[in-house]
């Protein structure tokens, strides 16, 4: 009866011992392999914009007043004024930004309602090409209203 019982002990303990696990480093493995493939498979597209740096001055200065092209749905406004994108490119020329430097070369982008992404990038790009420098005007509290501008999405 002695021999009985360690024999099952000696069976349960090969059982333990006989657990696959290589399978896992093989998965691991050939998981690397393929987001490290995909990531360096990834193009970049789009266009390069340097926003200027912030500096302060001991003199509170009046600031000048910086271009602001607002897309709203479909329409585009510059400076509280509808323009279509070819009066949009004659206004940001008329503007010479590529002579200016720093805070001088900057046009604010404010987007409302539903803006397409071609019409957004085409904006940027509008703004780019002549020679100016893209900047962003987000609203903190466009995730938490309703389309209609109320806080909660009633239609009242």
């Amino acid at each position: 009866m002695a021999l009985r019982g360690t024999g099952a002990k000696k069976h349960r303990k090969d059982m333990a011992e006989l657990i696959p696990t290589a399978w896992f480093v093989d998965l691991a493995n050939l998981l690397i392999f393929y987001f490290l493939a995909t990531t360096s498979l990834q193009k970049i597209y789009g266009f390069q914009s340097d926003l200027p740096g912030a500096e302060r001055t001991g003199a509170a200065k009046e600031q000048p007043k910086v271009p602001t092209l607002r897309l709203q749905d479909v329409r585009m406004f510059f400076n509280e004024q509808e323009v279509d994108t070819d009066q949009l490119s004659a206004r940001l020329a008329e503007l010479g930004l590529s002579g200016k430097t720093g805070e001088g070369k900057v046009v604010m982008l404010e987007t409302g309602g539903s803006v397409g992404y071609q019409r957004y990038y085409q904006s940027m790009a509008a703004i780019t090409a002549a020679g100016g420098t893209v900047g962003l005007i987000i609203d903190d509290n466009a995730g938490k209203e309703g389309g209609d501008g109320k806080k909660d999405g009633s239609s009242k």
